[in-house]
């Protein structure tokens, strides 16, 4: 499959995540968290399967700054159970996602350039 392709589909998965997030972390009605928690599950599917495309198709190996980035996917993955749960209050929940998406963001770029 093409590189392209594979960004493509791991874009609309991120983009997908933080919706769904953001859903779950401002939604009071149940309906909204069952809907973010489902495409929470298919976004993290779909930034999975292309992101270790991308990984075998351009063959970067497990560098430090791929390690750090499914650590971040990790943690992205946690954090629905903290939105949930309401374990942080809404503004710090949404704050964490976005420093945690511009960090991921940073090491996909420079890709460990400094």
């Amino acid at each position: 499959m093409d590189p392209f392709l594979y960004k493509v589909i791991h874009l609309v998965g991120v983009m997908s995540l933080f919706a769904a997030l953001g859903a779950v972390a401002a939604s009071e009605a149940n309906g909204g968290k069952k809907l973010g928690t489902i495409l929470h599950g298919v976004a993290l599917l779909l930034i999975l399967v292309s992101g270790f495309g991308l990984i075998a198709k351009l063959q970067y190996g497990f560098a430090w700054w791929v390690i750090a980035k499914i650590v971040i996917f990790l943690a992205m993955g946690g954090m629905l159970a903290v939105a949930k749960r309401r374990l942080l209050p809404c503004g710090s929940v949404i704050g964490i996602i976005i420093g945690l998406g511009t960090l991921a963001a940073v090491l996909g770029v420079y890709k460990g350039a400094f």
